[in-house]
């Protein structure tokens, strides 16, 4: 079910209840990880179309997984960055965090630049 890795491996607990409760914790994260690519996709002002087209993947597919249907791969995570032109830790890291506050700063002076001012 899940997309790509994120589950913590217990190696010396074979407890299900364990399992199951780091299992949810990854669907969590690759949750956030499609709501991250959607706000910073709506943050550069991109068309799903637009970041699908870069990311080698269909608008569908990209739609899926900013509305939590699907769960993109490790690569797919990696060529969205790259079609987003950020650092794929971004796409790990909280929306609050230094990194995500980095690219709307940067967003907002490649906005101004390109304003004139």
């Amino acid at each position: 079910m899940l997309g790509f890795c994120l589950v913590k491996l217990k190696f010396m607990q074979n407890d299900e209840s364990t399992y199951k409760e780091d299992e949810k914790e990854a669907e969590i994260e690759a949750d956030k990880v499609g709501e991250r690519i959607y706000r910073l996709r709506t943050m550069k002002k991109l068309s799903q179309m637009e970041v699908a087209y870069e990311a080698g993947i269909s608008q569908g597919f990209l739609a899926m997984v900013e509305t939590k249907k699907k769960h993109p791969n490790l690569v797919t995570v990696f060529k969205l960055a790259k079609a987003l032109k950020v650092n794929p830790a971004v796409l790990f890291t909280d929306s609050d965090s230094a990194d995500f506050e980095r690219e709307k700063t940067k967003q907002q002076v490649i906005e101004l630049i390109q304003k004139g001012l």
